[in-house]
């Protein structure tokens, strides 16, 4: 499609029908047949809105008859059922759904989540944490226990008792585990924003100072999806970058003794002055990973590395090599490279808007999105009716075996009850076993009223989001404006493509005939026939321009002269080629080469062939032009103009269409009411 034709789309795109609008003047422009009416108020409500990106000499009149010409094709698509096309009502909801987004995802709420998440990415934590899980069978009322018994151990905490000592006595947590060689006692290591789960994260944020940068408490508790979190946060530092670039030396405290593993490293160490520090990592080094690569981590984020890694990039000047020192891994050695600096928030945004629509940042502006529905259109449930789902929805569930009792004993007097609405909109407990049904999958097996509760909430999310979405043009009028343009918009595109572009294509005959009636509009201007030589600098041009006239004059080709000129002049150059060119009909204004030294000239040229030399080019080059004919204004054959033919030969079919239309709809206007407009 030329640019012609998607520039007039555009412009069409933006006229919305009259229902759009209310008539605050009802005086009526003009009809179409029985088929539409446009008031004033509409029209000029268009053209106010399109005024101001076009141009000055675009008249009432102007606009009048694109908007007439627009609905015109609008009724003959919808009388051609192209709005019912399986494709076009495909678009339409996908273009729904992508304009309806930020209104689910609330902009205030992911715009301040994103940048608290950035703001946060400047601050390392280092924490450790007490995990007390909650079994999946537990019915909810008897998840008070575990409650119960996190609550205690955070009591000791917060009273001083030694959080190791806790965490390895309470924490089920798989790393505090004695068994694994490498007990973590809960320490997680320092970490940042986007890297827990953002309950975890914000517990522990919030027990920073904003003010000043510093804990104003250590010791927190939080509840996750994981279960109670007891927390112990050690310090907090500034993140002076995102990720971190070293080099180490890693003796396994798996693999030796304790003494051995401490002797090999201070071996290691003592040797790399005098052996170097990549050859020491080749001979002693147990991290096979780095080892090939000398030692290198690259782009390690600060969450990958032993905390005391990090605490060591604070202590230790960049290249030198630290001291042994040791973690619950082993001994180490290693020395700082490189780091990489945090982007800019505008760099960033697009990446933390990503992720943080993965995790349970997300789904705060789609619960604030929710809340705010159910409080617009109203939402009620009978609690009642959702306990007695547990009668009739058994443990087969947990294997996805699990049908609806459609014959036990008062289930179908139950399933037609009343079980919640959101708005006008109502729906039973047969509504909601259909949907257990249905996404029922194989999973730990838990307590069932818990299970219910969880389905349901999901399901009633669910069919709230899609109740205010679908009426969401009640609240946000410009979600259906936007909706009936872009629908307008693929319905004239549709038929346009059909009655003009599309068909433009296939008529040959048409094209051929419409060229051969226009053939005069379609010419070259003045040409050159002439090869352009681009010379090395270090070539003679004058001695090449003599080469290269008494060679054609020898009936010599372009290619031949070329070949024989850089199989002389490359030896010197190792082989380099120094001679190029490029022949064309060079059409005036084409090339402002020939420009310059031809058409500019074409008086004081007195033969042809003619030759010169171009040497104020802005390359580095020199540029030999030998002109082999001057061709006067011709007509151009269809070969060389069918795109322009072809875009021309549209505007006539296109017209020919929009008179037809004309002709089937008549168009009749007030010109009392245009001539008010004026």
């Amino acid at each position: 499609m030329n640019a012609r034709k998607v520039f007039g789309i555009l412009i069409l795109y933006v006229f919305i029908t009259g229902n759009l609008f209310a008539q605050q003047d009802t005086d009526i422009l003009f009809t179409i047949a029985d088929k539409d009416t446009v008031t004033k108020a509409e029209f000029m409500s268009m053209y106010e809105r399109n005024a101001s990106i076009a141009k000055d000499d675009n008249t009432i009149d102007d606009y009048l008859n694109l908007y007439i010409n627009y609905k015109l094709k609008l009724i003959q698509a919808k009388e051609l059922g192209l709005d019912k096309d399986s494709s076009t009502i495909k678009q339409v909801e996908d273009y729904r759904t992508s304009i309806i987004k930020p209104y689910i995802n609330d902009p205030y709420v992911m715009d301040s989540l994103a940048l608290q998440a950035y703001d946060r990415m400047h601050t390392l934590v280092r924490a450790s944490h007490i995990l007390i899980g909650i079994p999946a069978n537990v019915a909810p009322e008897d998840t008070i226990q575990y409650y119960k018994k996190a609550q205690m151990i955070y009591q000791k905490a917060l009273k001083g008792e030694d959080f190791v000592a806790l965490a390895d006595q309470y924490s089920e947590d798989q790393s505090v585990d004695s068994k694994n060689g490498n007990n973590s006692h809960g320490d997680l290591g320092y970490f940042s924003s986007m890297t827990m789960i953002y309950p975890f994260e914000n517990a522990c944020f919030e027990l920073i100072d904003t003010t000043t940068g510093k804990l104003k408490d250590s010791v927190t508790f939080c509840k996750t999806t994981f279960g109670y979190h007891i927390i112990k946060v050690f310090s907090v530092i500034k993140a002076p970058f995102t990720r971190l670039n070293l080099a180490h030396i890693y003796i396994d405290s798996k693999k030796h003794t304790e003494q051995e593993a401490k002797d090999l490293i201070y071996e290691a160490y003592n040797k790399i002055p005098t052996l170097g520090f990549d050859s020491v990592v080749n001979v002693y080094s147990d991290d096979t990973f780095s080892k090939v690569r000398k030692g290198v981590l690259q782009n390690q984020p600060p969450n990958t590395l032993p905390a005391e890694y990090i605490d060591m990039y604070f202590k230790l000047p960049r290249e030198k090599v630290s001291e042994p020192f040791q973690t619950r891994f082993g001994w180490h050695i290693i020395k700082i490279l490189s780091t990489e600096p945090i982007p800019s928030y505008e760099v960033l945004k697009p990446q933390i808007y990503k992720r943080i629509s993965k995790d349970n940042r997300g789904f705060l502006a789609i619960e604030r999105f929710i809340e705010k529905s159910k409080e617009a259109y109203g939402f009620e449930v009978d609690q009642t009716n959702l306990t007695k789902l547990s009668n009739y929805v058994t443990d087969d569930v947990f294997s996805a075996t699990w049908q609806i009792p459609e014959k036990k004993a008062g289930y179908p007097e139950f399933k037609n009850n009343f079980l919640f609405s959101i708005g006008d909109k109502k729906y039973s407990c047969q509504d909601m076993m259909e949907y257990i049904f249905e996404h029922q999958t194989r999973v730990t097996p838990s307590h069932i009223q818990k299970y219910i509760n969880s389905q349901f909430d999901n399901f009633a999310n669910e069919c709230v989001v899609n109740y205010a979405a679908a009426n969401i043009g009640k609240q946000y009028p410009e979600v259906d404006r936007a909706m009936e343009e872009f629908e307008n918009g693929v319905l004239i595109f549709d038929l346009t493509d059909k009655m003009v572009w599309s068909k433009s294509l296939t008529d040959t005959i048409g094209i051929e005939n419409y060229y051969n009636t226009h053939s005069s509009e379609y010419l070259y201007g003045e040409r050159a026939d002439a090869t352009i030589w681009t010379l090395d600098k270090s070539l003679k041009a004058d001695k090449i321009m003599k080469y290269i006239v008494k060679n054609k004059k020898k009936g010599k080709s372009n290619d031949e002269i070329k070949d024989a000129l850089n199989k002389k002049y490359s030896k010197e150059s190792n082989g380099k080629k120094k001679v190029f060119y490029t022949w064309s009909r060079f059409e005036k204004g084409s090339s402002n080469v020939i420009d310059k030294n031809i058409f500019a000239n074409l008086n004081n040229i007195a033969t042809i062939p003619y030759s010169c030399i171009d040497t104020s080019s802005i390359t580095n080059k020199n540029m030999v032009i030998v002109v082999n004919e001057i061709l006067p204004v011709s007509v151009k054959p269809l070969s060389a103009c069918k795109g322009l033919v072809t875009s021309d030969y549209q505007d006539v079919l296109e017209a020919e269409w929009l008179q037809s239309l004309k002709e089937k709809y008549p168009v009749k206007i007030n010109t009392q009411v245009l001539n008010s407009l004026k």
